[in-house]
């Protein structure tokens, strides 16, 4: 994993409910605004703050039209 900003607590717990974390995915804490981009998949799911973090939605580009 490989984080950016935040001053959050990163941990990583069973899966659960929420599925296993994704590769090349960026992962967002709703507390603190830590991200965090997945670089090997596992079994956990990343938790910040003692939530588990959301992945960030990807941004639209503008039409080339």
């Amino acid at each position: 994993m490989v984080t950016k900003a935040g001053s959050g607590d990163l941990t990583c717990a069973d899966a659960g409910e929420v599925g296993p974390n994704a590769l090349g995915k960026r992962y967002t804490c709703g507390v603190c605004d830590a991200t965090v981009l997945c670089t090997k998949p596992g079994t956990g799911v990343v938790c910040c703050d003692g939530a588990p973090m959301e992945i960030l939605a990807a941004t639209a580009l503008p039409s080339s039209d």
